[in-house]
C-alpha cells in the first residue's frame, strides 16, 4: 500500500485479521527520500518504530529529536506527532502500533490531521 502521496510505502505484517489478535499490529515502512508526515495522533494506539535505515527528526508533542539507523521510537497513544525524512536516502521502519488501531492508519491513512 502507498501512502503520503506516494512518498511511502507500507506492508502489513500482522494485523488482527491475520492474527485475531487486536493488541497489535505490525508494519514495515519505507519513506522516500526528503519524504514529510504531518501533525496527527493515533488515537488509543501507541506507535513504536524501530529504525531499520535512514533517520530523520520527529516531533512528538513539544519534544523535537533526531532519529538514526538502529534507534527505537515510543509515541505514546494519543500524542501529536510528525516527521520528516533525510533528504538522501530511503528510511526504512518497523512499526507497531499497540492495540491495533481500526482502521489501521499505516502512515497517513484514515486518521485526521491536527492543525498547528
Amino acid at each position: 500500500t502507498t501512502a503520503l502521496g506516494g512518498k511511502a510505502s507500507v506492508r502489513s505484517l500482522l494485523a488482527p485479521a491475520q492474527t485475531g489478535d487486536p493488541n497489535f499490529a505490525l508494519n514495515l515502512v519505507q519513506f522516500t527520500a526528503g519524504a514529510a508526515e504531518t501533525k496527527h495522533a493515533n488515537a488509543g494506539a501507541g506507535e513504536f518504530l524501530w529504525v531499520v535505515s535512514g533517520g530523520g527528526n520527529l516531533k512528538v508533542g513539544a519534544e523535537d529529536f533526531a532519529f538514526a539507523t538502529g534507534q527505537a521510537v515510543h509515541v505514546p497513544a494519543d500524542q501529536p506527532h510528525a516527521a520528516t525524512f533525510k533528504k538522501d536516502e530511503t528510511t526504512t521502519v518497523v512499526q507497531v502500533f499497540s492495540p491495533a488501531p481500526a482502521p489501521l492508519p499505516a502512515m497517513g491513512a484514515s486518521r485526521p490531521e491536527i492543525k498547528p
